[in-house]
């Protein structure tokens, strides 16, 4: 026999009051998880780039690293990112530009072969925002902040840091006192994050 008398009608009134009641006692239980994105070298593109005199750009990327992007449908405000890059993977188009920015001036990949950053969201749009987070550089940490922008398909950041602050003291003259890091992944399939 059904609830409610056993009438379809009642049925439905006992269902309808069973919904509204677990919505208001237990307001998350409704609430589904955010979504895991996997960032991998498949999907995403992380490139560092240093200008020289000022004005000549030198660029390349990482082709070793890993992380997650925490995405919720419904709260778009929401979002978190973590990652960890192998810089001893770092190449670049000219072989010796590469040999510097790996070397003790810059990364120094021969020691410090981790890079790593987690950050949340702040003050986001359905069009972008900011990620505020931490960045383990060298034998740095400290706080830094990407600008955000997004899509239904691409989620990107993009920030700089100043070279001195993290330890990259080296060649003062040849190169900007800014790196420009970017990120862009493109959003594939998703997973309930645990």
């Amino acid at each position: 026999m059904k609830p409610g008398g056993g009438s379809g009608r009642g049925w439905e009134r006992w269902a309808l009051f069973a919904a509204l009641a677990l919505a208001g006692v237990f307001p998350h239980a409704l609430h589904a998880a955010p979504l895991a994105y996997t960032i991998t070298p498949a999907n995403t593109a992380i490139t560092i780039r240093v200008y020289l005199f000022g004005m000549i750009p030198f660029e390349g990327h990482f082709t070793r690293f890993e992380g997650r992007l925490l995405l919720d449908p419904a709260e778009p405000r929401f979002c978190a990112v973590r990652m960890h890059i192998d810089t001893t993977s770092f190449v670049m188009n000219a072989k010796a530009a590469q040999s510097v920015a790996v070397g003790p001036a810059f990364l120094d990949a021969a020691h410090y072969q981790e890079m790593d950053f987690s950050g949340t969201c702040r003050a986001v749009s359905a069009q972008g925002g900011f990620i505020a987070g931490e960045l383990h550089l060298r034998d740095r940490a400290g706080p830094l902040i990407f600008t955000l922008s997004r899509s239904d398909r691409d989620f990107a950041i993009s920030g700089t840091l100043e070279r001195q602050r993290w330890g990259m003291t080296g060649h003062p003259l040849l190169a900007s006192g800014l790196i420009h890091i970017e990120v862009e992944t493109r959003i594939l399939t998703a997973s309930a994050a645990p």
